[in-house]
């Protein structure tokens, strides 16, 4: 247990000292066992401009992450019988269309990435609008055979709960998920309601070039998001219970 508790001393150190000498905006760290929360820790600041303190409360937006959440829930609904990841998309959403000489496109597919839809389109905020212009797209590639990453994949899974299940996708991931683990602190959906308890996302100033070590930032352009690709905020902690 000494062991053990001078490696997290050690830890806890060594990014403080890296915080500083690199000048980082800041983070929140948190380890876990299979049992319990073990040890916290936050460093450097959550807004630059405000000079705000990272705490152990700080919301960060955990960006793609939240699609595991969404397949959670996916894989709940398959356990209990309600329906199968092999169902095609259109059981659920009967306007979802995509130009294609293939197969249905499955939850599955969805899921894994290997559907051959586009990555996304960053067109509108709107899950419906990006999932219904599928329909201008072509997928190239029989469902199932290559890896391709799609936020606009999840945005598609996200309205399929919400058809489903009746509820929005804040409901259904606040008492599906945060409910039951005890992730008190978690939003389901980023608005700017939520804005001024984030921490401030942060993009090298040069987008045209590597970034350096300790190189300039400029706050990342701010973005709210309901969809299931990427709409959760959490703490260290409340991901912990995640884990």
């Amino acid at each position: 247990m000494a062991d053990f508790l001078a490696a997290i001393d050690h830890l806890d150190a060594t990014i403080k000292r890296r915080n500083q000498a690199q000048s980082d905006p800041g983070l929140a760290i948190g380890l876990t066992d299979r049992e319990q929360l073990i040890f916290t820790g936050a460093y450097g600041l959550a807004n630059r401009d405000k000079k705000l303190p990272v705490t152990p409360d700080t919301l960060f937006e955990i960006g793609s992450i939240s699609k595991a959440f969404c397949s959670i829930v996916l894989l709940q609904l398959q356990e209990q019988g309600l329906l199968s990841i092999y169902d095609p998309v259109t059981r659920f959403l009967p306007w979802f269309q995509v130009q294609s000489n293939f197969n249905p496109i499955t939850l599955r597919h969805l899921m894994s990435h290997t559907s051959g839809i586009i990555m996304g389109m960053d067109e509108t905020v709107s899950a419906v609008t990006e999932v219904w212009n599928l329909r201008n797209t072509t997928v190239n590639v029989a469902p199932g055979k290559i890896f391709h990453y799609s936020n606009t994949g999840y945005k598609a899974l996200g309205l399929v709960l919400e058809a489903f299940l009746g509820q929005h996708i804040s409901t259904i991931l606040s008492e599906r998920i945060f409910g039951p683990l005890g992730m008190t602190a978690s939003v389901p959906v980023i608005t700017s309601d939520l804005r001024h308890k984030l921490a401030v996302g942060y993009d090298p100033y040069f987008d045209d070039r590597p970034y350096p070590r300790g190189g300039a930032l400029v706050p990342a352009t701010w973005l709210e998001s309901d969809c299931a690709d990427g709409s959760i905020s959490s703490t260290a902690a409340d991901m912990c219970c995640y884990l």
